[in-house]
């Protein structure tokens, strides 16, 4: 059996972080997605550019949440 796509791995990532109660860590992240940390930049960075609402804590270590974002309208 094949595994997951990206598309797949960016989705289970955002539902994790749609949770913005409970903001996680880089490492959290990489145990909840089981891969490595840079695995986990490499998919914050590709959400960053969607603009998808990706946000972080000015906590140490920083803490990433999806804060869902209201379509604005005219």
């Amino acid at each position: 059996m094949a595994g997951k796509s990206t598309y797949k791995k960016l989705n289970e990532l955002k539902n994790r972080l749609l949770d913005y109660k409970h903001p996680a860590t880089v490492q959290e992240l990489a145990e909840f997605m089981d891969c490595n940390t840079r695995t986990i930049f490499r998919h914050l960075n590709t959400l960053e550019i969607e603009n998808c609402g990706l946000k972080k804590t000015k906590d140490s270590p920083y803490r990433y949440y999806l804060l869902p974002t209201q379509p604005k309208r005219p």
